[in-house]
C-alpha cells in the first residue's frame, strides 16, 4: 500500500507540475492581453505596484527565450504583484442584521463594576473559593463522595450485626465519615449551579440560597444522625437503655438515605459515558446500577432480618429455634442473606417465628415482589436496546459481505473495503455530526453560536492573527466562528482542496483539526497532522484572489475546519469594535507584503508560524493594541468568570 501511495504521489508531484506551468502560461498571456487598472491607493498611503503590459511581456518573452520554465516562474513573480482585494481597502460596508455585532455598552460594565463594589467583605472572599459544577475539584470531590456513599452502603447496615462495643477500626471509619460529610456541607455552598437560562450563576449569597432551597435539610439531617452516635446513654437506666439501643441501631440504617445523592451525579456518569463514546456503554451502565441496587437491597434486608432476631426480649425467634445463636456471625450473615433472597423467589428452611419477624417477611414481600416486577422490565428494555444497537450494524454488515460474495468480489479486495467502513463507522461513532443531532434545533441561537465559538475557536486560536483578535473582540469572533466557519469529515485517500476548481467551490482557509494529511505541489510533498505547528493552508484566500497552487490528500481520516473568505469579510467589516477592522486591514497588508517579497519557488498554500508571529508583532505596533489588549482582558476578567470543564476539548 505504501509502495502504491509513492508511486500515485510520484504521478501527482508530475501532474502538478505541468498544471503550474501551464498557469503560469495563462497568465502571461492574460497580463499582455489586458492593461490593468490603475493601481489602488489603499489605508495609509500604501500603494500596490502592477507592472505594465509592454514590460511584464518583455520581461517574461525574455525569459522564456533565455532560461528553464523554473527561470521563467521566479521572474513572472517578480514582475507581478498579489492584489489586496477592495474590502480590505474601502470603508465598511453595510451587512445583514444577523452579521452585525452588538454595540459596546460601557454602563453595563460600571454597573458590574459597582455590584462587585458593594459587595460585602465575605462575599468578596468567599468568591475566590467558589467552584463551577464542572470543574476539576469539583468532579474529583463527586468520586470521592460516590467512594463514601457506596462504603456506607455496606458498612451502615453491617453495625447492625455487632453485639459487643466496635473496636477501634469502626470508630475510625465512623469519625471519617462525619468529617467528611460535615464538610461536604460547606462544599455544597460554595458550589455555583445553572441556572434556568444555562448560564452559570457563581455569586456566593445565591448560590447558598439554591443549596438552602434544594439539598440542605436532607444533607443536615443525615450529617445529625451520624453525630448522634456520639450520645452519653450510660446515664439512661436499664429498661430505658436497652430500648434506647435498639431505637439507635435502627435510626443508624436511616443514613441510607444518602444513596439518594447518586441522582445528583447523574451529569457526571453521563460525562463519563461520553467519554467511552459507544452507544452500548450507557445500556450496561443502565444494568450495572440495577444489579448494584438490588444487592444493596438483599445486604440492607438480611441485616435488618438478623437484627429483629437478635433483639427478641423472648427466646422465640429464629437465631435461637433453628439453633444458630452461637453459630458465626460470617455463617448467619449468609443464612440471613440467603432469606432476603428468597423473598424474590425460591425458599429456604428459615421462617419467621416471632410476630415482629412475621411483620418483616410480609412487608419484605411485597417490597421483593414490586422492585422485582420493576427490575424486570427494566432489564428487558436494556437488553432490548442493547440488542438493537448491535442487529442493525450486523445486519448492514451482512448484506455487504452478501454484495460481494454475489458479484465475485476478491477476498483481498472484499477486506479492504469492509475494514474501511467499520473504521468510518467507529468515527461516525466518536465524531457524531452536528446534523444528525435533532435536539440543536431546539436550542437558541445564542446558544448555538456558543456552542460553535467552543468547537471551533481552540483549534482557529492556533493562528496568531485569530488569537489577537479573540482577545480583542470575543463576540465578533463568536459570530466568526457561527457564520463563516464550517467542518466537514474527510475519509483517507481523499483529497481536502486542489487546484482543480471542481473540489473546491468556495475559496476559503483550512485548519487541520485531527488526522494526517499530505500537501503535494510542483516541490514535492509535506506532511501535515493535528499536531503541526501550522495546520493552516490557503490563509492567502482571505485577503487576495488566490490560486490554489497544490492538492492536499488526506492519509487517514480527517477533521477540517474551512474558514469561508466571503462571510468571514462581511463579519469582518460589520464589526462595530474600534480595533478589530483595522488590526486586520494592517494584516492584510503586511500578510501580501511578505508573499510578494517571495519567490516563485517559495510561493505555496503553506505558510511558515515565524513569519506570522514577525508579522503579528508588526500589527500590534502598528496598531497600538499591546497595551489595548492587556487592559481590555482586565476588564473582562472583572466582569466575568471563566468557565472551564474538566471534560472540555
Amino acid at each position: 500500500f505504501e509502495d502504491t501511495l509513492q508511486t500515485c504521489l510520484q504521478d501527482l508531484a508530475d501532474h502538478l507540475r505541468s498544471s503550474h506551468e501551464r498557469c503560469l502560461s495563462s497568465l502571461r498571456d492574460s497580463a499582455a492581453v489586458q492593461a490593468p487598472p490603475a493601481p489602488p491607493l489603499c489605508e495609509k498611503g500604501l500603494r500596490i505596484t502592477v507592472p505594465s503590459p509592454n514590460s511584464a511581456n518583455a520581461a517574461v518573452d525574455e525569459s522564456f527565450a533565455k532560461t528553464e520554465t523554473s527561470r521563467t516562474s521566479r521572474v513572472w513573480a517578480r514582475s507581478m504583484s498579489f492584489r489586496i482585494r477592495e474590502e480590505w481597502c474601502g470603508a465598511p460596508r453595510e451587512s445583514s442584521p444577523e452579521l452585525r455585532d452588538l454595540s459596546f455598552n460601557p454602563a453595563k460594565v460600571r454597573c458590574l463594576d459597582e455590584s462587585e463594589e458593594e459587595m460585602g467583605f465575605l462575599s468578596a472572599r468567599l468568591s475566590r473559593l467558589m467552584m463551577s459544577p464542572g470543574s476539576g475539584g469539583r468532579v474529583c470531590w463527586d468520586v470521592l463522595c460516590a467512594f463514601l456513599i457506596a462504603c456506607d452502603a455496606v458498612l451502615i447496615p453491617l453495625q447492625l450485626l455487632l453485639t459487643e462495643d466496635p473496636g477501634a477500626g469502626w470508630k475510625v471509619i465512623n469519625w471519617t465519615a462525619r468529617i467528611f460529610w460535615t464538610v461536604d456541607i460547606f462544599i455544597n455552598f460554595l458550589t455555583g449551579y445553572s441556572r434556568s437560562d444555562g448560564t452559570l450563576e457563581m455569586l456566593p449569597a445565591r448560590a447558598a440560597m439554591h443549596y438552602l432551597k434544594s439539598w440542605f435539610v436532607i444533607d443536615f439531617s443525615v450529617v445529625c444522625l451520624d453525630w448522634l452516635d456520639l450520645v452519653d446513654l450510660q446515664s439512661l437506666d436499664a429498661a430505658r437503655l436497652g430500648k434506647s439501643v435498639k431505637m439507635l441501631r435502627f435510626v443508624k440504617v436511616a443514613r441510607l438515605i444518602r444513596l439518594m445523592r447518586f441522582s445528583r451525579m447523574s451529569e457526571m456518569l453521563g460525562r463519563f459515558a461520553v467519554i467511552f463514546r459507544t452507544g452500548t456503554f450507557p445500556t450496561m451502565l443502565g444494568i450495572l446500577k440495577i444489579m448494584a441496587g438490588m444487592i444493596i437491597y438483599g445486604h440492607v434486608l438480611a441485616c435488618v432480618w438478623f437484627r429483629v432476631g437478635a433483639d427478641s426480649d423472648s427466646d422465640e425467634n429464629w437465631l435461637v429455634h433453628f439453633k444458630y445463636k452461637d453459630t458465626d456471625m460470617v455463617h448467619v450473615y449468609f443464612i440471613s442473606l440467603h432469606w432476603a433472597v428468597t423473598q424474590f423467589c425460591g425458599a429456604m428452611e428459615v421462617y419467621p417465628i416471632s410476630f415482629d419477624e412475621r411483620v418483616l417477611n410480609v412487608i419484605a414481600l411485597y417490597a421483593s415482589f414490586f422492585l422485582s416486577a420493576a427490575v424486570i422490565s427494566s432489564l428487558t428494555s436494556s437488553m432490548t436496546k442493547l440488542d438493537l444497537l448491535t442487529v442493525q450494524r450486523d445486519a448492514k454488515l451482512t448484506a455487504l459481505k452478501q454484495f460481494m460474495y454475489d458479484n465475485k468480489i476478491s477476498p483481498r479486495l472484499t477486506v479492504r473495503i469492509q475494514r474501511s467502513i467499520l473504521l468510518a463507522l467507529e468515527d461516525q461513532e466518536k465524531r457524531m455530526p452536528e446534523s444528525k443531532v435533532e435536539l440543536l434545533n431546539m436550542a437558541s441561537d445564542t446558544l448555538i453560536r456558543d456552542l460553535h465559538f467552543e468547537r471551533h475557536m481552540p483549534i482557529l486560536a492556533t493562528h496568531p492573527l485569530f488569537s489577537c483578535l479573540q482577545s480583542l473582540a470575543e463576540d465578533v469572533m463568536r459570530r466568526v466562528c457561527h457564520h463563516a466557519v464550517s467542518r466537514m469529515s474527510v475519509s483517507p485517500s481523499e483529497m481536502i482542496f486542489s487546484n482543480d476548481d471542481s473540489t473546491v467551490q468556495v475559496p476559503g482557509m483550512f485548519f487541520l483539526e485531527s488526522g494526517v494529511a499530505v500537501y503535494i505541489n510542483n516541490q514535492g510533498h509535506v506532511a501535515l497532522s493535528s499536531g503541526s505547528r501550522t495546520p493552516w493552508m490557503c490563509e492567502p484566500c482571505l485577503w487576495t484572489n488566490w490560486t490554489i497552487l497544490g492538492h492536499c490528500l488526506a492519509k487517514t481520516r480527517c477533521s477540517v475546519l474551512r474558514v469561508d473568505a466571503e462571510q468571514f469579510r462581511q463579519v469582518a467589516m460589520s464589526a462595530v469594535n474600534q480595533d478589530f477592522v483595522p488590526v486586520t486591514r494592517t494584516y492584510a497588508r503586511k500578510f501580501l507584503e511578505a508573499l510578494n517579497a517571495r519567490d516563485s519557488e517559495d510561493v505555496s498554500d503553506l505558510h511558515d508560524q515565524t513569519d506570522l508571529n514577525a508579522i503579528m508583532e508588526e500589527v500590534r505596533i502598528a496598531t497600538g493594541t499591546v497595551s489595548n489588549s492587556a487592559a481590555r482582558r482586565a476588564k473582562v476578567l472583572n466582569s466575568k468568570v471563566t468557565r472551564q470543564s474538566w471534560f472540555g476539548h
